[in-house]
């Protein structure tokens, strides 16, 4: 996959020739704000917006142990869990100009 970075993101292009530009954000809002200017750039750098997806991509609950040595044969293992969170995902399928 071949990448070219731009102020918003990356612009990737695969081996069959598709084309998109990807760019990520923790927070719903900055990415709402962001659309108008991604748009905007990348018709003013000659490509064709063919579709826009946002999606909200990874995070979840996740589980772990620690295990803590309390005397020369004896241990103790607490789980625990945290939350991991994702990103926000814009992304356009473009097409460049001819």
């Amino acid at each position: 996959m071949v990448s070219e970075k731009t102020e918003y993101g990356i612009i990737q292009k695969n081996l069959m020739g598709q084309m998109c530009h990807v760019s990520f954000s923790s927070e719903y809002g900055p990415v709402v704000e962001k659309e108008e200017s991604i748009a905007t750039y990348l018709i003013d750098e000659g490509y064709d917006i063919l579709e826009k997806e946002v999606y909200y991509i990874g995070g979840g609950v996740q589980n772990g142990a620690d295990t803590y040595w309390v005397d020369t044969y004896d241990y103790s293992v607490e789980p625990y869990e945290w939350i991991d969170y994702g990103k926000w995902k814009v992304k356009y399928k473009i097409k460049k100009r001819k």
